[in-house]
């Protein structure tokens, strides 16, 4: 296990700059897809195309925690109401009315792993969570 603080040099901050800015757009398509009738699948899809389009890689999709486990299924972890998170995006899954959806998605981009969520509304009036 590895301890103490990492100091990054100025050229790794610019890279974690970027890396979160190409993020950031990504997730916020994401979030502006959501309304009642879209699949977790169809924002996993549009998440691991847009991903690749920037030059990174899905994080999450073949993320396995050791030998044995099976490997993580999707690009995007989407949680819906009562889950607390890390549920993948499947085709079954329908986004409701009313529904509280987390995105969590995770980029290797150049080097690096960018990993931010966000709650966005089903519908559009109420402002969405970040973190």
């Amino acid at each position: 296990m590895r301890e103490g603080v990492t100091i990054k040099t100025a050229e790794e901050l610019e890279l974690i700059r970027q890396g979160g800015k190409r993020l950031g757009k990504i997730l916020g398509r994401l979030c502006k897809m959501v309304k009642p009738g879209v699949t977790t699948e169809e924002l996993d899809v549009v998440a691991e195309r847009m991903i690749r389009e920037q030059g990174g890689e899905p994080a999450f999709k073949g993320y396995a925690p050791r030998a044995g486990i099976n490997p993580f299924s999707t690009t995007i972890c989407v949680s819906l109401n009562s889950e607390v998170v890390h549920a993948p995006a499947v085709p079954s899954r329908m986004i409701k009315e009313g529904d509280l959806i987390k995105i969590d998605i995770g980029m290797k981009w150049p080097a690096l792993q960018h990993t931010p969520s966000e709650s966005p509304p089903p519908r559009g009036g109420e402002k969405a969570i970040s973190s």
